[in-house]
């Protein structure tokens, strides 16, 4: 369960390169990737196994490499990090085409601690899914997560934020919101806001939804958001304020 380091072409595929990792055919059987799917800094495979004694019947199981580029390296520029399902790996965000071209865990192939860990990580799998299919991203919506989350362009920090208004939900460009040190004409501190841009939503999965529209105020700390108008007393509070755009 060590990392392989190796060399990989530049633009090439996760499939090409895995295949040619890691198919082989000798007089035991034979291993073949069928698909792959690359997320981050972690790959998913599906991986056909063929016994040639016929002791047990072919079978697709999953594997999960964490993958690594090596810039400065010309000649070991990139290594890996393979584990089987049955190894019960920590990452567990494998796509549906991926999961649907596995075969049945009750075929025979794994017993013991093996099953239970290939059990637990599919279960993993499929209840990520469904995070993914519940959160329907749209212009205006408001989300907060449980933890700050850092931006970076480069070296240069951007800050750590954990309240966003989305306002383009296909490329995932957000505005963070931070409360401001100066306080403006009407009394009021300020709420800056940051463009950000997320590369993937899972940082958002578990995030709370405040609201759905466009909002008025910004109360409190770390905050409290009113999808209406806000009353007299809201008003008068001396908490920031974000007027709709």
């Amino acid at each position: 369960m060590g990392w392989t380091t190796t060399f990989r072409p530049k633009g090439q595929s996760h499939l090409d390169f895995f295949k040619s990792e890691f198919d082989c055919e000798n007089e035991h059987g034979k291993w073949e990737v069928l698909a792959a799917a690359g997320h981050l800094d972690t790959v998913y495979l599906a991986m056909k196994i063929t016994r040639k004694d016929g002791s047990k019947a072919p079978f697709v199981l999953g594997v999960v490499c964490l993958i690594r580029w090596y810039n400065s390296d010309r000649h070991y520029n990139f290594g890996y990090k393979d584990m089987s399902e049955d190894m019960g790996p920590c990452e567990a965000k494998c796509p549906r085409r991926i999961l649907d071209l596995l075969s049945p865990l009750d075929a025979g192939q794994f017993d013991g601690k093996a099953l239970e860990w290939a059990t637990t990580w599919r279960q993993r799998c499929e209840e990520h899914l469904a995070k993914r299919t519940k959160l329907k991203l749209r212009k205006g919506m408001i989300l907060r997560t449980d933890h700050k989350i850092p931006f970076a362009r480069g070296k240069q920090s951007w800050g750590k934020y954990d309240t966003f208004i989305c306002t383009n939900a296909k490329r995932l460009h957000f505005d963070a919101l931070w409360p401001m040190d100066f306080v403006g004409e009407n009394g009021k501190a300020t709420v800056g806001r940051t463009a950000v841009r997320f590369s993937t939503r899972d940082p958002l999965l578990e995030a709370e939804v405040l609201t759905c529209e466009w909002w008025e105020v910004f109360d409190g700390t770390p905050g409290k958001l009113y999808s209406e108008p806000p009353t007299e007393q809201a008003e008068a509070s001396p908490y920031p304020e974000v007027r709709r755009t």
